[in-house]
């Protein structure tokens, strides 16, 4: 069941009428009277009908609702596809084990209890597919108006009251800016403010601000933010933070299926079939949509099942290059005259400029501008830019156009970039760069490298890690009277995180106190918080734990996916409710307790020592930050191997026996 793009919008107008019709009369008749009344208190007198403001309503909705239930995806590339035929339902965790199971209908319940959500994760979770399947489910229950913010728009001079002006702009055509202020100030709007990450660099501060201020003025709304994990998310302490819990293999399943229906050729079963007996050399990639998604790809161009991950991009290069439909290849000659090669050189080059750049989209002519300065570095290699765009958006289509260009998704940039990095002499200084920065957004790329340039990453990133671990535990918890093996553990659970303790009546902790907790973190990064509650009698306590860690844990829990030596998985060991108890009431009331190596902490006590670090790492495990800890000795070893490595490459030279 192929649907084309014109069956895709008449179903979706057909679909949408019907619930426009039921949310104006129900949810928007007060917000058309408010509207009327403020239009005649400005002296406003032109489109202040009732009809005139239910049919802005009712465009906007229509188009609302058009825009979230059709999206375009590497599978099927220049297709629109009904998010209803391939949406696999997700399932949204809290740091503390809340969960909200299988969202195939988003409940109101859930943003009325938090009213800010935060959907934090890792590339290809699916978070923008569960913005827009949140989005369509609200006009569906007829419960709110939701408005979607691509927050890449922001800017420090695109403010979000601008964009969402000229989202309400278009189908309000004769509202100005205080009209629309107006509207948003009486509620019941859900905006969906998506990719956090994707906001560039050098206006993080100034959006931050704009979206904290926006929220506090609008607060009679309910706001859904997501984003990939990001060190500047700290920000938002007062939205509950969720994460995706991976697909289930039966999961995956049900997606490949979901996939194969709207396929001409089914493959799906014989996939599945061959998974099952590959389940070892693919487990990684079967808990992540986008993954699984290219693994779909991947086995319709060659029938295979990739060993890595490099590879499954690799081969959809080659399948988008070929124009494989599941049918047939066909090879064509592109609008630039490239052949395969050195179409992929000027893609790589491509991948790191824009990576570098933290841009996924741009217009024609900035693309063009890119492409200009990208033909010198690419030598030997001529074409001209616009032939280039055709070709990256319609024939190799790596790029979507929708209005804007833009790359298919951010994984295929971080890949191009890696790749670039790979090829290029200067790679080792590149990679070093890259770690000094420590931006999060980096971190899919050194994911690739890990499997292109492992001698590399071993020699610089894991080296420097094992390095610092060794001499943080020969250094610290000295002239503990206590077992070497519980020693180690607690310094891998302290190895570059900061944590502090604190007890006190109630359970919820203000925003002013959270701001003035973070003041004693030593770190900025990664913050968690683990709240756990204790009840007596008609007492209701909480002890709350703030955890931050560094960029080279990020690094750590990329690499534990990949088997590293020098990781371990995280085991979170049972204590009774009995103990905890018994430790979270011997607290002061109202202290602040910091974690540090000092005989004297109180933490630090002998008759709870283990016990608290099993409970470190409980509340780690329950957070879903931290996946691994340091092996003492594998450190050892691989600091051991990396240098005589070293010495080894300074007395041989390549060039003979040339």
């Amino acid at each position: 069941m192929e649907h084309s793009g014109l069956e895709i919008a008449k179903d979706v107008v057909t679909t949408a009428k019907p619930l426009t019709d039921l949310i104006l009369p129900a949810l928007l008749a007060p917000r058309i009277k408010s509207v009327i009344d403020f239009l005649k208190k400005k002296g406003i007198e032109k489109s202040s009908s009732s009809e005139a403001v239910e049919k802005s309503f009712r465009n906007y909705l229509n188009d609302a609702y058009g825009h979230f239930c059709v999206m375009n995806t590497l599978v099927f590339p220049n297709q629109q596809i009904l998010i209803k035929d391939i949406y696999q339902p997700l399932t949204l965790r809290t740091s503390y084990g809340y969960e909200i199971k299988e969202i195939n209908v988003f409940e109101m319940r859930h943003l009325e209890k938090y009213g800010r959500i935060l959907i934090a994760d890792t590339a290809g979770m699916g978070k923008s597919t569960l913005v827009k399947w949140i989005g369509a489910s609200i006009i569906e229950q007829n419960t709110s108006i939701p408005v979607l913010i691509e927050l890449k728009k922001l800017s420090n001079k695109h403010k979000i009251i601008h964009e969402i002006c000229t989202q309400l702009g278009d189908v309000f055509s004769d509202f100005d800016k205080d009209i629309i202020l107006h509207l948003i100030k009486q509620g019941e709007f859900t905006f969906l403010l998506d990719g956090f990450d994707e906001v560039k660099y050098e206006h993080r501060a100034e959006v931050i601000e704009d979206i904290k201020g926006f929220i506090h003025k609008s607060s009679k709304n309910w706001f859904i933010l997501t984003s990939r994990k990001d060190s500047a998310l700290t920000a938002f302490g007062d939205f509950q933070r969720f994460s995706i819990t991976p697909l289930t293999l039966n999961e995956s399943f049900q997606l490949i299926r979901k996939y194969d229906s709207v396929n001409n050729v089914k493959i799906g079963e014989q996939l599945i079939r061959d998974i099952k007996g590959k389940l070892e050399q693919v487990q990684e990639f079967l808990v992540n949509p986008f993954l699984v998604s290219l693994l779909y790809k991947t086995y319709t161009y060659n029938r295979d099942i990739p060993s890595k991950k490099t590879t499954f991009y690799e081969e959809i290069y080659t399948a988008l290059y070929k124009h494989h439909d599941l049918t047939k290849v066909v090879e064509r000659n592109l609008e630039s005259g490239l052949d395969i090669q050195d179409f992929r050189t000027v893609t790589n080059q491509l991948g790191f400029d824009t990576a570098k750049s933290g841009e996924l989209e741009y217009s024609e002519q900035e693309l063009i501008k890119l492409l200009e300065c990208i033909i010198p570095k690419c030598a030997g290699i001529a074409f001209k830019s616009s032939r280039f765009i055709e070709d990256i958006v319609l024939h190799v289509p790596l790029f979507n156009r929708e209005g804007l260009v833009r790359w298919a998704h951010k994984s295929l940039q971080d890949f191009f970039a890696a790749s670039y990095i790979s090829s290029s002499p200067k790679k080792e200084q590149i990679i070093t760069a890259i770690c000094k920065i420590q931006k999060s957004s980096y971190l899919n790329i050194i994911d690739f490298l890990y499997e292109m340039e492992y001698k590399i990453i071993r020699n610089i990133i894991l080296y420097d890690i094992a390095k610092s671990f060794i001499a943080f535990c020969e250094s610290s918890y000295k002239g503990f009277d206590i077992p070497m093996d519980i020693i180690r553990k607690r310094q891998a659970i302290a190895f570059d995180t900061s944590h502090l303790f604190t007890y006190k009546s109630g359970f919820d902790i203000s925003d002013e106190e959270e701001v003035e907790l973070k003041k004693y973190t030593s770190i900025e990064r990664n913050l968690e918080v683990y709240e756990y509650e204790y009840r007596k009698k008609n007492l209701r306590t909480s002890s709350t734990h703030y955890s931050t860690s560094s960029f080279r844990h990020e690094i750590m829990n990329t690499f534990f996916k990949k088997g590293c030596s020098i990781l371990k998985p995280i085991e979170s060991f049972p204590h009774s409710q009995h103990s905890i108890d018994r430790f979270v009431t011997s607290l002061a009331w109202d202290n602040i307790y910091i974690l540090d190596d000092k005989k004297e902490n109180f933490l630090n006590q002998i008759k709870w020592f283990d016990q608290f670090s099993d409970m470190l790492i409980s509340h780690r495990v329950h957070a879903i930050n931290d996946k691994a800890l340091l092996d003492f000795n594998e450190c050892i070893n691989l600091v051991k191997v990396v240098e005589e490595g070293k010495m080894l490459d300074s007395l041989e030279d390549e060039l003979n026996g040339l």
